[in-house]
């Protein structure tokens, strides 16, 4: 693993926390997102409801509530690291900035099953207008809310084929439906995907971009060789519904870098365009345009020193526009005696990046805070805004930058 050493701060940094009251705790998960045209979502659960907090470019704000269909037992609200493992909540707007969708995933932890809620909301009336689960079918397991589709008020579900797995799907698998925001199914059979993976039949991975249509495999393989060894993951990509056409390949091993410079398993992800995919690992970002077969790479500053270490892990969050990033640098520590398999946890910090030239503007620290379960970035009149939910409140902050020269 790599090590670090000091905070670099290229931008001012200032924070100013939302002016509202906290959500009532124990919380079970939270979300946020910024709308193209500025407007934010932030949602929060608690044990039996969904706490949405909607504030427009004007600067007013509304706040919607919601009966969850899945509460939670006391048993798990009394355990914080559980419901951050449990429970999941993401949120998306549309492109037209009217609507905002809102779900709510329970992993069942006895039968390892995902439980999907589906809310939405109109922002021009202040009220829900859509609230459904998403069920398993016969010829579909539903795992999460991928967002709206392209410039539509469709949102795609993605999810997996029935098979033989603990959580009742079949490995390497990878399927989609498309609903209305009242909860009506729009198509009868759900689109699926094959050849994916990796060759050898283990999971891999699936990133979904719903705002272009496009779905992202990462083949990813890691045997018991040195890192350098290793066999280069190469990047798919298809449509995310409708017919399986458009598929595109980026190969690393055709660029002629180092191994130990590209990526091993990524779990950090964004899509800036239809062909442009963002990915992220250790201390690393890395650009691919798989049309145009080019790949950039940009290293964060070293910050830290054995026996602390630091590494990308973790959703990513993209401005609307495309032109940010904010990715989860985990904190983590080695214990004594000081095995290095001997991590604890001490929180999560937050790198913001543009990303045209690639320049970090900052990195907000956790603070107090080790649970970091949600944020949001947004860009836009030369300063990039962070939404971030900790310590059981939001939080609004700011890093000012000169415009690109």
């Amino acid at each position: 693993m790599r090590s670090f050493v000091i905070i670099l701060s290229l931008c001012s940094l200032s924070a100013a926390p939302l002016v509202h009251a906290r959500p009532r705790p124990p919380v079970l998960t939270a979300c946020a997102a910024f709308a193209p045209d500025g407007s934010s979502a932030a949602a929060t659960t608690d044990a039996t409801n969904l706490i949405l907090e909607i504030t427009q470019p004007s600067g007013s704000v509304a706040q919607l509530n919601l009966g969850l269909r899945y509460t939670a037992p006391n048993w798990q609200l009394e355990n914080q690291s559980m419901r951050w493992h449990l429970y999941t909540c993401q949120a998306f707007f549309n492109r037209d900035s009217n609507l905002v969708a809102v779900s709510v995933s329970v992993l069942d932890y006895t039968t390892f099953k995902h439980r999907l809620q589906i809310a939405v909301a109109d922002l021009n009336s202040k009220k829900w207008i859509g609230d459904f689960t998403v069920e398993p079918q016969r010829a579909f397991v539903p795992l999460a809310l991928a967002g709206f589709l392209e410039g539509s008020n469709s949102m795609v579900v993605t999810g997996a084929l029935p098979g033989p797995a603990v959580d009742g799907t079949q490995h390497g698998s990878f399927a989609s439906l498309l609903y209305d925001a009242t909860g009506r199914q729009l198509v009868p059979m759900p689109a699926t995907r094959a050849n994916l993976g990796p060759s050898d039949g283990t999971p891999g991975r699936f990133c979904t971009d719903a705002v272009h249509d496009r779905l992202w495999g990462f083949p990813c393989v890691m045997y018991s060789t040195p890192l350098s060894k290793q066999p280069p993951c190469p990047v798919l990509s298809t449509t995310l519904v409708g017919e399986d056409t458009l598929r595109a390949q980026f190969n690393p091993r055709g660029y002629g870098t180092d191994r130990t410079e590209l990526w091993m398993l990524p779990d950090t992800f964004a899509a800036s365009d239809p062909n442009t995919v963002l990915i992220a690992e250790s201390d690393t970002i890395w650009r691919i345009d798989i049309k145009k077969q080019n790949l950039e790479r940009f290293v964060l500053p070293k910050r830290s020193h054995y026996p602390r270490f630091e590494g990308i892990h973790g959703p990513a969050a993209l401005s609307p526009d495309g032109q940010v990033l904010a990715v989860p640098l985990v904190q983590q520590t080695v214990a004594f005696p000081y095995f290095l398999d001997n991590y604890v946890y001490k929180g999560t910090d937050i790198a913001v990046v543009r990303l045209h030239p690639f320049r970090l503007l900052g990195i907000l620290p956790h603070g107090r805070a080790i649970y970091t379960p949600a944020f949001a970035v947004d860009h836009r009149q030369g300063k990039a805004t962070i939404l971030v939910y900790r310590e059981d409140h939001w939080e609004r902050h700011e890093f000012s930058c000169p415009p690109a020269s």
